[in-house]
């Protein structure tokens, strides 16, 4: 099972590990973890339904397309909170697939902002 965004280009991630779907009834056990993975899916769009039926997408904003994080602590003074704004990504190939932008602190200073796994 995959899940996508879409942003300025889609974004495809798997939501589960792939499950086979065939011969389902010749094993209980599977049967149970195939009826609690769409139970679930089932449960999530409609809270998406829900979540997004008040949404007024006539409204478009360029930060749709960056992260929503937009603030750091600082590491090495007084451990400080520095807000930023995205600018644009910093490879200008679209097929480009890393997260790494290019922003501005509040403070008028360039930085390059780029996520990665703790």
């Amino acid at each position: 099972m995959l899940g996508a965004v879409f942003t300025d280009k889609p974004i495809v991630q798997p939501l589960t590990p792939l499950l086979w779907l065939g011969h389902v009834h010749a094993r209980k056990r599977r049967y149970r973890e195939v009826t609690k993975l769409f139970t679930a899916l089932l449960m999530g769009i409609s809270e998406l339904e829900a979540f997004y039926f008040g949404v007024d997408f006539a409204v478009v904003s360029e930060a749709r397309f960056f992260p929503h994080i937009t603030s750091f602590i600082t590491v090495t003074d007084t451990g400080s909170k520095v807000r930023f704004c995205y600018e644009r990504y910093a490879d200008p190939d679209p097929k480009a697939t890393k997260a790494v932008f290019i922003a501005n602190t509040w403070g008028g200073r360039r930085i390059v902002v780029k996520f990665t796994k703790a």
